[in-house]
């Protein structure tokens, strides 16, 4: 499972991932073929929390 993100000054990207036995680890710019399913599942997640609209408060 992909937690989080950065970008670095250069360009790369680190992924924040975690194992199923809840080991977590930064993986800097992961091979797309292998992370594939995660990282497509990461920035469609990402694309509707932000068109999500914040609770109204009452």
């Amino acid at each position: 499972m992909i937690l989080d993100h950065k970008y670095d000054k250069d360009g790369n990207i680190a992924y924040l991932a975690q194992h199923y036995d809840r080991f977590q680890k930064w993986v800097k710019n992961p091979p797309e073929g292998q992370w594939k399913e995660l990282l497509d599942k990461y920035w469609t997640n990402q694309a509707n929390s932000q068109h999500e609209s914040p609770p109204e408060e009452t």
